[in-house]
Parts: C-alpha cells; structure tokens; sequence
C-alpha cells in the first residue's frame, strides 16, 4: 500500500519506542545514539507538523 512505511523502517521504529517512552512518562536513555537522535529528530519534526494543524 505503502512505498516506504514509516513503522517498517528504523527511523519509525525509533518513533514508536519514543512515542512509547513519552506516553508512559519513562525517561529517554542516551539521546546521543545514532537510531535515537534520528527517532528524536523524525518525532519533533511530527510534533511540529501537528502543532501547525491547530
């Protein structure tokens, strides 16, 4: 359906688990690992997409 899912991916995999961490209130491990500062960069860039839908 889908070219490129982005839970089918390591970036959204990332998201996921950060968006997990966030809805459960757990603390963020080292954010200066590869895959998390690309979760960390993919997730705020959507936090501001929804901020602008508002």
């Amino acid at each position: 359906m889908m070219r490129d899912p982005l839970h089918l991916n390591p970036v959204g995999n990332a998201v996921i688990g950060l968006d997990l961490l966030r809805l459960l209130d757990l603390p963020l491990p080292d954010e200066n690992l590869p895959w998390i500062r690309d979760g960390i960069f993919a997730q705020y860039c959507m936090d501001l997409l929804e901020e602008n839908e508002k």
